[in-house]
């Protein structure tokens, strides 16, 4: 049986799941790192998205974790709605996602609760977000060409 990805409402003010508060501080230092090999072959918990400042307009490369679910992909919020590459893409309703070592343009963002992307992600990983108290992630829709 097809699962169906569920759209959510944010309520309130953006919750920090915990990981932001225990990988936070390291962030950017290891992103300049995981940026490098991010959404290669090689490493297929990883994917690159490319998106836009919503004031600068500059292009930003930022590593997240991504899986593809059928039309697009599941990217977990790590580190919270306040996150910039979320409220870029949010704002601007598109991206671009290398995964798999190929470049994948992404449109129509939607905030999705756990329970809807959850099949796309191995067990471990489920239990991972869960222990993290990840408890958002987004739905991007890939434009067909």
């Amino acid at each position: 049986m097809a699962k169906t990805l569920v759209a959510t409402r944010s309520v309130g003010a953006p919750q920090r799941p915990r990981i932001a508060s225990v990988f936070g501080t390291f962030t950017p230092f290891l992103n300049r790192y995981i940026v490098r090999i991010a959404g290669s072959k090689l490493t297929p918990m990883w994917a690159l998205i490319r998106h836009r400042g919503r004031r600068s307009g500059r292009e930003y490369w930022t590593p997240v974790t991504a899986r593809p679910v059928r039309g697009g992909f599941a990217i977990p919020v790590a580190f919270g709605e306040g996150a910039d590459w979320y409220r870029n893409v949010m704002a601007s309703g598109e991206a671009a996602i290398r995964w798999g070592g190929a470049w994948h343009t992404v449109i129509e963002p939607a905030a999705i609760d756990p329970d809807s992307a959850a099949f796309a992600f191995p067990g471990w990983q489920r239990a991972l977000f869960r222990a993290l108290g990840i408890r958002r992630f987004v739905y991007l829709k890939e434009k067909s060409s």
